[in-house]
């Protein structure tokens, strides 16, 4: 009887002994994959934000050059001295008919196959960074609250 009961102890002694160590191998199996998931999620998150921001660049790529190229051209700058609205929103929106227009976003087929987006508006500021209201429509409707928004 007596060695009945020091075997069931025994037994009792090492089923415990095996829960305790099952139990502290699984949370610290638990607390790896967390962090090497974790780990994982921040690193795709930070390509996916890289490659976000790379693809944006290529695409807006375009619209900037050619914005850059128009601001230094003596013409606009001879009408922002001026200051006449109609020549400055004219020549920019003849300058940049190529990428004017569409849908916001849309993007449209570029030499050698590639994508370009779209510009859908554009707008000039005075020398106090204030809005010149577009003289043609061509510079791209906007509706009043948008207007306001940008002028603020």
């Amino acid at each position: 009887m007596i060695v009945l009961g020091f075997r069931l102890k025994l037994l009792l002694a090492m089923m415990l002994v095996v829960a305790g160590v099952t139990i502290a191998t699984l949370y610290v199996t638990q607390k790896n994959v967390q962090q090497t998931y974790r780990k994982l999620l921040d690193e795709q998150f930070q390509v996916q934000t890289d490659f976000f921001f790379e693809i944006r660049e290529k695409r807006l790529g375009t619209v900037k050059e050619r914005c850059q190229l128009q601001a230094d051209s003596i013409r606009l700058r001879a009408a922002m001295e001026d200051g006449d609205k109609t020549v400055i929103y004219s020549s920019t929106a003849d300058y940049l008919q190529d990428i004017l227009g569409g849908s916001v976003g849309e993007e449209v087929e570029a030499p050698g196959n590639s994508s370009r987006l779209r510009a859908t508006f554009f707008r000039f500021l005075d020398a106090d960074g204030h809005i010149l209201p577009p003289s043609d429509s061509r510079a791209g409707l906007l509706s009043p609250s948008v207007e306001q928004r940008l002028a603020e």
